[in-house]
């Protein structure tokens, strides 16, 4: 099988730090281009996504448009990068490392 790997930002976002209108078509705009490129190749998709809510939003918006299942998409809070608290570059690493060993 073979893994390829798409490292992405979430989209444009509010004060309430979800996705706004412009950030949602941002992700869609970003997941079409994803799809198009996995056309017809027989790559196992997963997606590695911190539990930020616009980091989460732009994963169900990418996650649907890809259908990739619940069960291949990895939330975790450690990769949750703000004012109060750094993102691990270890913990991606070793959340992708375990989802490819599955």
């Amino acid at each position: 099988m073979k893994f390829g790997i798409v490292s992405a930002r979430h989209g444009s976002y509010d004060n309430a730090h979800d996705l706004n209108e412009n950030g949602k078509g941002q992700i869609r705009a970003l997941a079409q281009s994803i799809k198009k490129q996995l056309d017809g190749q027989n790559f196992d998709v997963f997606l590695v996504s911190s539990t930020a809510p616009r980091a989460q939003h732009s994963s169900e918006i990418i996650a649907k448009v890809l259908q990739i299942p619940e069960s291949k998409i990895y939330f975790n809070q450690n990769l949750w990068s703000d004012a109060t608290q750094g993102g691990s570059i270890q913990e991606a690493k070793k959340l992708t490392d375990e989802a490819i060993q599955e």
